[in-house]
């Protein structure tokens, strides 16, 4: 974070509503839940969102930006266990998947973890992947 800070052009919010154009946003508030009320905030923009707390997925339809492209770079990620999809670059220390019963999750793009991926999805059919990445 001190890196884009120091070289890159960002903008600091407290609102998603503060995301108005493509860029770099930095959110330093409490931890944030993105719920399918938000995630309207990502469509049409190129994001890079960067957090210095924890992120929560928390989107009923997945998360997938209309026309533009989502980044997330946070301590931790955690995808809410209603989260069946979702399309971006999510990069953190602690990724958690959920553990639903019975509920795959599929990312397009990518999930990197840096030290800790704990994946409870699972199927009670043992033929559908419980974690599912389409690399774009």
């Amino acid at each position: 974070m001190s890196y884009i800070k120091a070289r890159k052009q960002n903008k600091t919010i407290t609102s998603l509503d503060q995301i108005t154009a493509d860029g770099i946003y930095i959110w330093e508030g409490s931890p944030l839940s993105i719920s399918d009320a938000d995630k309207v905030r990502f469509n049409n923009y190129k994001i890079v969102f960067i957090s210095a707390s924890e992120v929560t997925i928390n989107t009923d339809n997945g998360l997938s930006p209309t026309n533009g492209s989502l980044a997330i770079v946070a301590p931790t990620i955690m995808f809410a266990n209603i989260v069946e999809e979702a399309h971006g670059i999510f990069i953190a220390n602690s990724i958690t998947t959920g553990s639903p019963a019975n509920q795959g999750l599929k990312i397009v793009g990518n999930l990197i973890s840096q030290e800790s991926f704990t994946n409870g999805r699972e199927w009670t059919n043992v033929n559908k992947p419980s974690l599912f990445i389409v690399f774009d």
